[in-house]
């Protein structure tokens, strides 16, 4: 009888295809598989990111209509904000890559993923688990527009959507 405990799946930094320094675990994520599969292919994102994009954006849209806000204004905000040109990103910017990825496409994991748990960055799991969410991957491209922002600003999503609709009343 061994007292070593195997870890599966092992967490991992998500770096290579999330934000830096976003620690993910495993979540099983009520989610059309196959249309995250092919929007992620269609924005030539790695699929556990667009679901890590599709969940914050609907955690914004959350926050903000618990502040008391109207969803369609809220998007009609977020949506003129991230439009703007964001300051150009050098490369010895902690977020040059990840945004370079996300405008231009990265190198994504092949194969579905259906029959497995996606990876979530750690920091939106609770939340998530609070929140009675339905996600709708279609919106991926507004959610990868918005995180895009954010990261320009040096922001998480969240906090981006805040400012952007504190600076806007």
């Amino acid at each position: 009888m061994s007292n070593v405990i195997p870890f599966s799946p092992t967490p991992h930094l998500d770096a290579p295809r999330g934000r830096p320094g976003d620690w993910s675990e495993p979540f099983d994520l009520a989610v059309d598989r196959e249309a995250l599969d092919a929007e992620a292919a269609r924005l030539r994102i790695d699929p556990d990111l667009l679901a890590a994009l599709a969940v914050e954006r609907e955690l914004v849209l959350y926050d903000l209509d618990e502040a008391g806000l109207d969803r369609a204004r809220s998007q009609q905000l977020l949506d003129a904000a991230a439009s703007v040109e964001g300051p150009a990103l050098g490369p010895g910017n902690l977020f040059f890559g990840y945004v370079r990825d996300l405008r231009v496409g990265a190198a994504r994991s092949e194969g579905s993923t259906s029959g497995r748990s996606l990876m979530l960055p750690l920091r939106l799991h609770e939340s998530l688990r609070r929140a009675d969410l339905e996600l709708d991957i279609a919106d991926g491209k507004q959610a990868q527009a918005w995180e895009i922002a954010a990261a320009c600003a040096g922001l998480q999503m969240r906090e981006w959507a805040l400012r952007v609709a504190l600076l806007a009343r």
